[in-house]
């Protein structure tokens, strides 16, 4: 954008005799020159020595611009010619902004991924230099581009030094570009299924909870090894007994380890058992199992549920025992209830049929070498070992629903040892009983 240069210089011509001329020439290569507007012939009389100011306006804006003082004609008619103090000035009728922007190959990357960062000049000249940065510190040089294996959270500058003439902000330096790599994430899927054990025929729903899915998961359900189902994290299907279910989670997400997964197994149980059962106005006054692949229910809507004096019930259940007021078990009756998913439970002919009115069927059972008394307890009750004193010691273990461990106590040298639940919620407990070689649970419920 240059117009012109201005030339200043200082000379003294040692003259002898006319015929030759001193001039200023200008060229881009050093093979053609111009010549420019400061000239003088030699005469007999010395020139200087003088300050000339002068211009030059050919060869300008190029990669160079070379300036000549020549002499032309008889090379004899001068002794010297002295040239110094030379100096090149020019103004500039135009300024350039220096800017420079930069781009990258990618973002959101995985650990241990090369990204490469461009600048784009703007007035960055014919020789341009670059400087990248990486979180401040100077890194590649040279070059419009830079590549490298970023961090998290590496901030990516350039510095552009451009060597036109007639610029403004130079050098400059670009846009930061912040880099985000993604952490290594584990894929994992469970399932759940709406009932297990169920009774046959009813429908099951299971669901699957991803970990790290992303945003398009993909579910492919399996049951006993075969594909089934849509590609959706909810299946139903009527169930067999045993059979297998799973499903194989695809994520979406980047950056990922273990892509597929596969769910935990649920193994289905389907029996003839009830859902439920509700058991009203009964008392046992022998032995007698009742049975539910999820619920028992006793002595609900005011009605009543009694375990006599020497009467042993035994209640079985996959998920739930509920006991209303109106369910007691006398002094020397035994209750044991069980929450067991899945079974086993009640074996046949043990099982009842019975669920209101009073009637009951016996069966022969080998009594536990304890009893717990009073039970249901409101907190305070006694363990009882039937017709011997321990010369071993007896541990006392009582677990809530939950399997943790509540109380826990040993004693020795003797046949009844008060316990007491006092403090703890009131629900169904199991207390384990070892001693030697012989051990036992039994259930025991603790009301308000």
């Amino acid at each position: 954008g240059l117009t012109q240069l201005t030339l200043s210089f200082k000379h003294f011509l040692n003259a002898y005799a006319a015929g030759c001329t001193l001039r200023v020439q200008s060229s881009t290569n050093g093979t053609t020159w111009t010549n420019e507007a400061w000239s003088i012939a030699a005469t007999a009389t010395n020139v200087g020595p003088e300050t000339i100011n002068t211009t030059v306006l050919s060869n300008l804006n190029s990669a160079n611009t070379m300036i000549a003082f020549t002499i032309e004609g008889d090379l004899y008619q001068y002794d010297y010619w002295y040239v110094d103090n030379v100096s090149v000035t020019y103004t500039c009728p135009t300024t350039y902004p220096v800017s420079v922007a930069i781009g990258r190959s990618a973002n959101n990357v995985c650990p241990n991924t090369p990204v490469t960062f461009t600048a784009t000049p703007t007035n960055g000249g014919t020789i341009p230099a670059y400087q990248w940065k990486v979180n401040g510190v100077n890194a590649g040089t040279g070059s419009t581009s830079y590549a490298y294996v970023p961090s998290n959270n590496d901030a990516v500058t350039c510095i552009l030094t451009s060597n036109s003439l007639c610029t403004s902000g130079n050098p400059a330096t670009s846009n930061t570009l912040t880099m985000t790599v993604n952490p290594i994430l584990p894929v994992s899927v469970s399932i759940a299924a709406s009932a297990n054990p169920v009774g046959a025929g009813i429908p099951v729903t299971y669901t699957a909870t991803p970990v790290n899915g992303g945003a398009t998961p993909v579910y492919q359900w399996v049951v006993n090894g075969s594909n089934v189902g849509l590609n959706s994290n909810i299946y139903s299907y009527t169930p067999s007994n045993g059979d297998l279910v799973s499903c194989i989670l695809t994520s979406g997400a980047a950056c990922l380890t273990g892509n597929p997964a596969t769910s935990n197994t649920i193994t289905m149980v389907v029996t003839n058992v009830p859902v439920t059962r509700e058991i009203q106005n009964i008392t046992v006054t022998a032995t007698q199992c009742f049975d539910a692949s999820q619920t028992i229910t006793l002595a609900a809507n005011g009605t009543t549920f009694s375990v006599a004096a020497g009467g042993n019930a035994t209640l079985i259940a996959g998920q739930n025992i509920i006991f209303y007021p109106g369910a007691a078990v006398l002094q020397n009756g035994y209750l044991l209830g069980q929450i067991v998913p899945g079974g086993p439970f009640c074996p046949p002919p043990a099982k009842s049929s019975i669920i209101a009115g009073n009637s009951e069927h016996p069966v022969k059972s080998k009594r536990p070498f304890f009893r717990l008394y009073p039970n249901p307890t409101t907190g305070n009750f006694t363990l009882a070992l039937n017709g011997y004193i321990p010369s071993e010691k007896v541990n006392v273990e009582i677990y809530n629903t939950n399997g943790d461990v509540v109380f826990s106590t040993d004693f020795v040298n003797e046949m009844k040892h008060d316990l007491s639940l006092s403090g703890k919620p009131s629900g169904l407990y199991l207390v384990r009983i070892t001693s030697g070689n012989m051990n036992g649970s039994s259930r025991i419920v603790k009301i308000d």
